[in-house]
């Protein structure tokens, strides 16, 4: 499967408007090779189908922070 990345670029993560393979889905979030050449996990809210426009006011180091913080404090 390919998705195509919606969010900020970060040169050592993901690049806007780049199609990456998804080489694995675990717990709904994609696991893709990004641009360090290692595997990482990354939630689908960043991706659309390569053929779809979107944009997403994030970096994935934003989206995942926030995403720890609120699991500490709420879990």
């Amino acid at each position: 499967m390919f998705k195509k990345y919606i969010g900020k670029s970060d040169p050592l993560a993901l690049i806007n408007g780049k199609v990456y393979e998804v080489i694995n889905v675990n717990h709904k979030w994609y696991q893709i090779v990004d641009e360090t050449g290692e595997d990482y996990m990354y939630p689908p809210e960043f991706f659309v189908d390569p053929d779809e426009d979107g944009y997403v006011d994030s970096t994935p180091s934003d989206f995942i922070y926030e995403h720890l913080k609120k699991e500490k404090y709420n879990g």
